[in-house]
């Protein structure tokens, strides 16, 4: 967490359900980081380093200085062990999962996603949990507009798996 770029959120790494496990990543390089916490030695220990070349995971490159990751419960498992990638005003979208083999794409997309194109630098994300189960398996796309309160919703109710 050294640039203005670097972002750090919780994932469910392993499936447990439990948020185990921290990604770290820059914008616009690549570089991306799964940490297990050490606690014998009481630090952070990479499970998943892509740090040289920096080819981002999964077939998603986070070569943006736009792209933003979160973790995502894709299919409905009630667990939070899928990254999404979105890159607003270039629409890009992107889900990707792990597999014994390493990580693949579960679904891309340069359109946009549910009917949005993020097509606009205000358009953001966020994952909730739509039918109160506890699971973040839903996702809200939110655009900024002048003189508006407080955004325009696109929901995207469930749509995988």
């Amino acid at each position: 967490m050294l640039d203005w770029q670097d972002r750090m959120f919780a994932f469910d790494y392993d499936s447990s359900g439990k948020i185990n496990r921290l990604v770290a990543y820059r914008r616009g390089n690549g570089a991306i980081f799964i940490l297990k916490n050490d606690p014998g030695n009481k630090s952070f220990v990479p499970v998943y380093m892509e740090g040289r070349p920096r080819n981002g995971i999964g077939g998603y490159g986070i070569k943006s200085d736009m792209d933003t990751v979160f973790a995502f419960d894709w299919n409905h498992s009630g667990h939070a062990d899928h990254l999404v990638f979105y890159t607003p005003s270039e629409k890009g979208f992107a889900g990707v999962g792990r597999t014994e083999s390493g990580w693949s794409t579960v679904f891309s997309s340069d359109e946009g996603v549910g009917g949005s194109s993020l097509d606009n630098s205000t358009d953001a994300i966020t994952p909730f949990g739509y039918l109160g189960s506890g699971s973040m398996d839903t996702l809200v796309v939110s655009r900024r507009e002048a003189d508006k309160w407080p955004v325009l919703f696109w929901s995207i109710l469930r749509c995988w798996a």
